[in-house]
């Protein structure tokens, strides 16, 4: 009985890491992919919109924000 909980551990443990580590991973993908000026990574139309009003949702993503993806993603790992 007392062999399970080290089981369970183990298991989460393993878990977190695999997650953790393919966060860094698309991380690096996506820093060895992205061009130097901000440009949208996606844009999926329009959040809300009211006659003569419309809010857009996009994603930007520029060096300040990619060199802090890496690192909480890195430290994270």
């Amino acid at each position: 009985m007392a062999f399970w909980p080290r089981i369970v551990e183990a298991g989460d443990s393993t878990i977190a890491l695999f997650f953790c580590g393919a966060a860094f991973a698309m991380a690096v993908f996506i820093a060895a992919i992205s061009h130097p000026p901000p440009r949208p990574i996606r844009s999926p139309g329009p959040l809300d919109s009211l006659r003569s009003f419309q809010v857009d949702f996009s994603f930007y993503l520029d060096q300040l924000s990619l060199v802090m993806l890496l690192v909480v993603t890195g430290v994270g790992f």
